[in-house]
């Protein structure tokens, strides 16, 4: 085995170290310091406490370098990139960290060290959320009238080895604060289907410690406000977002990254929805017959997805034989149709 395998080896081994034990991951995330500030490049410039060597560090090299140890310095540097970005891109935080990591370590060109620490500092949100915490959106309904507020819980859990301590405040800096993004997508008996989104800030109210593989819930409340149908139809809410701590606190190291929270839907139907969802095939039979509009598409909606063939048939049926109620007709099967396929692009209007 040569020199460049038993590199990999020994970095194969440190990557699975690294997941085990808190104090390794530390290392790795924060490169040469236990205490380091986790920042987006893009957005607040490059990181402060890095350290970075200049001078010629070869004492026995010519000063000043020249023409080709520069061009060779640049393609090492640009390599190193590109096996970074790629880690990154098939989804690989932790090679993307460690290639990022090495490369910045050689002191690479300035403009190619700016594009670096994007990466690094991308996978090390990335790998804090996936070995370090994880948070999950739970709303206490998946189906409201339109009018009430929706209770979340947020489901805090500790994937590490070590303890984890997420303040509610740390000295004087600002308050740990979620941010949650509400993913709006409206549905209408005309067939419009709109979407559009909004953010809710609210503070996280205690101090959470989780011991390992410990979990704790923290609160947050939607306004009702936020969540009124005005159209004949209904809406589907997606409910995510991040935690922005004030610091989280992995045994003895400390990052300050983002955390995401995994989304969770909630359907918000006008009032007097809940007799339809006892039987939805036997609400959609009767909406038919009633030519009821509105209760053709809730009705829909609410059927389960082993159910959905014998919906199709019926509104294909009720299309064909009731003219003024086919355009219902077809605005359910659309949405029956977005359900198997999944979501549309965020901001998308669709008629």
């Amino acid at each position: 085995m040569g020199p460049a395998s038993s590199d990999l080896v020994r970095s194969a081994r440190a990557f699975r170290f690294a997941v085990r034990a808190a104090a390794a991951l530390a290392a790795l995330l924060a490169g040469a310091a236990c205490r380091t500030r986790l920042v987006d490049p893009a957005t607040e410039g490059p990181v402060a406490a890095e350290k970075v060597v200049s001078g010629n560090v070869n004492p026995g090299a010519p000063k000043g370098g020249g023409a080709a140890s520069d061009d060779q310095r640049r393609a090492a540097a640009e390599a190193a990139l590109a096996q970074a970005e790629s880690a990154w891109m098939s989804g690989d935080p932790l090679t993307a960290l460690a290639a990022a990591n090495r490369a910045l370590a050689s002191s690479p060109p300035d403009d190619i060290a700016e594009r670096l620490r994007a990466v690094r500092a991308k996978a090390r949100g990335a790998v804090v959320a996936e070995k370090v915490m994880e948070l999950r959106a739970v709303p206490e309904k998946d189906a409201v009238a339109s009018g009430e507020p929706v209770p979340v819980r947020v489901v805090l859990r500790n994937l590490s080895n070590a303890p984890v301590d997420v303040p509610r405040r740390d000295g004087k800096s600002s308050d740990a604060l979620f941010v949650l993004e509400i993913e709006r997508e409206d549905w209408d008996v005309f067939g419009n289907r709109r979407a559009s989104s909004f953010t809710v800030r609210a503070p996280l109210r205690a101090d959470v410690d989780l011991p390992p593989g410990g979990e704790r819930e923290a609160h947050v409340t939607i306004d009702a406000s936020l969540l009124e149908v005005k159209h004949q139809g209904f809406s589907v809410m997606r409910i995510g977002g991040v935690l922005r701590p004030v610091v989280v606190r992995i045994g003895d190291s400390e990052f300050f990254d983002a955390l995401p929270v995994e989304p969770a839907l909630v359907r918000v139907f006008l009032p007097g929805w809940e007799p339809l969802a006892a039987d939805p095939v036997a609400s959609l039979r009767r909406a038919i017959q009633k030519r009821s509009p509105a209760h053709v598409l809730t009705a829909t909606e609410l059927v389960a997805a082993a159910e959905r063939g014998e919906a199709r048939r019926l509104l294909a049926e009720a299309a064909d034989a009731d003219p003024p109620l086919a355009g219902v007709c077809r605005a359910a099967l659309a949405r029956l149709d977005a359900l198997e396929t999944g979501p549309p692009p965020r901001g998308t209007v669709r008629r």
